[in-house]
């Protein structure tokens, strides 16, 4: 909830998903957490990626949302 700012946002999602900022929809910044849309032909590859563990980032946590 510190950063939760799209300047910065960005940056991560794309390189904790392992995709472009073209692949990134809307974002969603709530109270406790943000949501992120995802282009369909990038999800799956997005979906693998976030499971990876981030020495970077290991308080981020990213999964997917079913809906």
């Amino acid at each position: 909830n510190k950063n939760a700012d799209p300047k910065w946002l960005v940056p991560l999602i794309c390189r904790r998903g392992d995709v472009t900022k073209r692949s990134i929809g809307k974002i969603d910044i709530r109270m406790r957490e943000t949501r992120v849309e995802i282009a369909p032909d990038d999800a799956v590859r997005f979906a693998e990626a976030i499971r990876r563990p981030d020495a970077k980032d290991p308080k981020i946590h990213i999964e997917r949302a079913d809906d």
